[in-house]
């Protein structure tokens, strides 16, 4: 089924790179041919992919997983990941279970799930600026000036609040537990397709997290006139600074990325483990 895997690692990483070695000697004893990429070369290796893989395997922390899966997403690629981070929402397999995880996948012993993914278009007057794809989420925040930040939202052309606060998180379901779940939005089950809009630390307690059609067009504009430092962040990696004449319009994307579970996945089991929820009272 997989013919070429590609090995994405941390280079800097020494057990990361430890267990490169040893699944790529794994995969190359059952005759599967393997390409290794590392950071900090992921983007540079975007030219040399072009459905060059069958499936990716990612060695490290989510917040690899999320680079690997933002450069995979428009190719169709299935991402999976081994966790060598700390919570590890995103990478499913532990290392320590790696290579029999891994010959279940081989064998077939696994499904794929379409994860959401948010488009961000940054506009002045009738031109798009700027483009980017968020995995996790798309962050409006104060950079580094002191003072609160205004904004308008509207969903599909209807205004929903004009606010004032630290900033705004516009969140996938996947990004639900990221910073979105830090700043006290929902946890929202990831085989759902909505959008969740989050303030940060907003200046009337009675803006709450709301969480919307994933069909939704989402437009955020900046009412501050002397204001002229606001950086909008996307999956924290891509940053990008607006100013009072733009605008932000957020939708679903047309790609999403494809993560690959072993059939016994349960995204409940994966929030009491990472959570640390109680998973024995009044349970049989």
């Amino acid at each position: 089924m997989f013919n070429t895997i590609g090995i994405f690692t941390k280079s800097a990483d020494d057990l990361a790179t430890a267990y490169f070695r040893e699944l790529n000697l794994f995969l190359k004893q059952k005759g599967i041919k393997t390409v290794e990429f590392s950071e900090p070369d992921l983007d540079s290796a975007k030219l040399s992919l072009n459905n060059a893989i069958d499936l990716a395997i990612v060695i490290g922390g989510d917040g690899t997983m999320l680079r690997v899966s933002r450069l995979l997403a428009p190719l169709g690629t299935p991402v999976v990941g081994v966790n060598r981070g700390r919570l590890g929402f995103l990478t499913e397999i532990s290392a320590s279970t790696m290579l029999h995880d891994i010959d279940r996948i081989l064998d077939g012993d696994f499904f794929i799930q379409h994860r959401t993914m948010l488009s961000c278009k940054i506009s002045q007057d009738k031109s798009i600026t700027d483009h980017a794809c968020a995995f996790n989420d798309i962050v409006i925040g104060r950079g580094r000036i002191g003072r609160l930040i205004e904004f308008e939202i509207k969903i599909n052309g209807k205004l929903v609040t004009h606010t004032r606060g630290d900033g705004l998180i516009i969140s996938t379901p996947t990004g639900s537990t990221a910073y979105a779940l830090a700043a006290d939005g929902p946890i929202i089950d990831p085989a759902l397709e909505v959008i969740t809009l989050v303030p940060i630390c907003p200046h009337t307690l009675s803006h709450r997290p709301l969480v919307v059609s994933g069909d939704s067009n989402i437009e955020v504009r900046l009412i501050n006139p002397e204001i002229a430092d606001v950086i909008v962040s996307v999956d924290g990696y891509t940053e990008y600074t607006i100013n009072n004449d733009e605008w932000l319009n957020i939708t679903r994307s047309e790609t999403n990325v494809k993560l690959v579970h072993l059939t016994d996945y349960s995204f409940y089991e994966a929030l009491r483990s990472k959570l640390g929820w109680s998973n024995h009272l009044g349970s049989k």
